[in-house]
């Protein structure tokens, strides 16, 4: 697609475009700034006030990104400390499994070494999930107190 212009010259399309945008570009330019919220407002303000706005930007933009790396930095030691929670508390019926079984030996007699097999596994759980800061609460002969238990059934008085 060739177009003859009044001169003689012979220009393609997308060349005789391109000349338009910037005409239009070139075309009375308003001076204006544009505020954080997007706002666009007539700048008859000198260089200084212009350079306080944009550094008032920049400052603004750089304390959202800090926050912004904070949130995601919290956020994702919430999701890894809240998923070991989820974690444990589905192991936690095992390990009451284990410590029935040890008990059902023991009450029963026997020995051998399938109660000592039983008895390395509950230790090493016992060491695993301790590593990750769960502890076993003796709570034999203590008042309960709601702050560190949980009540799983209720007895009249």
């Amino acid at each position: 697609m060739t177009q003859q212009t009044g001169k003689g010259k012979s220009m393609s399309s997308t060349e005789e475009t391109a000349e338009e945008a910037t005409a239009e570009e070139v075309g009375p330019q308003e001076h204006s700034t544009e505020d954080t919220t997007g706002n666009t407002s007539e700048s008859g303000g000198t260089p200084e006030e212009e350079l306080q706005i944009s550094q008032d930007k920049y400052l603004r933009l750089a304390a959202e990104f800090e926050n912004y790396k904070r949130r995601a930095q919290r956020d994702q030691s919430d999701s890894i400390r809240f998923g070991n929670e989820s974690l444990l508390k589905n192991l936690l019926p095992i390990i009451d499994n284990l410590e029935r079984a040890l008990q059902c030996a023991k009450d029963a007699g026997t020995s051998g070494p399938l109660l000592e097999g039983v008895e390395l596994t509950h230790k090493q759980f016992l060491e695993t999930v301790g590593k990750v800061g769960v502890r076993q609460l003796c709570t034999t002969g203590n008042s309960f107190d709601p702050a560190i238990h949980q009540a799983v059934t209720q007895v009249e008085s």
